[in-house]
């Protein structure tokens, strides 16, 4: 938080007025006479330590930090509702989720959550915003975290790898091994071919190519070494290859 300001002095003090030491006649116009006491100006707080430059701007990284964090949740959310669609019944999932009970924004209804809610029941907009809220953060968190193990830093990839977890859950990685080892490797072409070879990609095809896209957007930034013998050196892994047809190999 940025530090405020000083507020100004504000000088404070009475008024006494003499008594008049003779009885006023009637024609004699009354002056008032007497003196204005001052309060003494407070003395500086000195247990306030000054704020320094350094801090100063350490506030503001931290303030302008929040303000990227809050716009990336925000187009991730956007992102979400347009993936997801929305549905204020309990209903069976038909897709990726074939019989698991899902409402609002995709949410899976948790083994405690079953116990209270049933397939059709109506739940209040309040809960359902509360779920993807924390639905959001969790799948936002877990992006977070595998990026930093794959020292991938673009933020496009990052919102549609949280989307990727909003989907498939946060250990989606484990189930889709090999694409995962591919990313791992900074082999983003072949993760993207290996992506739709799955089951994720004849049930919800729209949100594998969206991932594929995002993948292919890290293979075209990514920048190789060219070598004399007419192979490429991948910078991440030190691998040697070669591109035939468009593809490494």
């Amino acid at each position: 938080m940025l530090s405020s300001p000083p507020e100004p002095f504000v000088p404070r003090g009475k008024i006494t007025w003499d008594s008049p030491k003779e009885t006023r006649k009637e024609d004699e116009v009354y002056t008032p006479r007497g003196k204005i006491t001052w309060g003494e100006k407070p003395e500086p707080d000195t247990t306030v330590e000054p704020v320094s430059e350094d801090q100063r701007m350490q506030e503001l990284d931290e303030a302008l930090a929040r303000e990227d964090s809050q716009n990336e949740m925000t187009s991730l959310k956007e992102l979400l509702h347009a993936e997801e669609g929305f549905k204020s019944k309990v209903y069976q999932g038909e897709k990726d989720e074939k019989g698991v009970l899902t409402v609002g924004y995709g949410h899976k209804l948790t083994a405690s959550e079953l116990k209270k809610y049933r397939e059709g029941d109506e739940i209040e907009q309040e809960q359902l915003d509360k779920w993807f809220e924390q639905d959001t953060k969790l799948a936002k968190t877990a992006a977070d975290k595998q990026a930093k193990s794959l020292k991938v830093e673009d933020k496009e990839f990052i919102k549609v790898l949280a989307s990727v977890n909003f989907q498939l859950g946060v250990n989606w990685y484990k189930e889709h091994k090999e694409t995962w080892k591919l990313i791992k490797a900074g082999k983003y072409e072949e993760a993207a071919v290996e992506a739709a070879d799955s089951d994720w990609y004849g049930q919800t095809p729209d949100r594998v190519e969206v991932f594929q896209e995002a993948l292919r957007n890290l293979a075209q930034g990514k920048e190789y070494e060219e070598l004399s013998d007419g192979f490429y050196k991948d910078p991440d892994t030190n691998e040697k290859f070669q591109v035939k047809g468009g593809k490494r190999v």
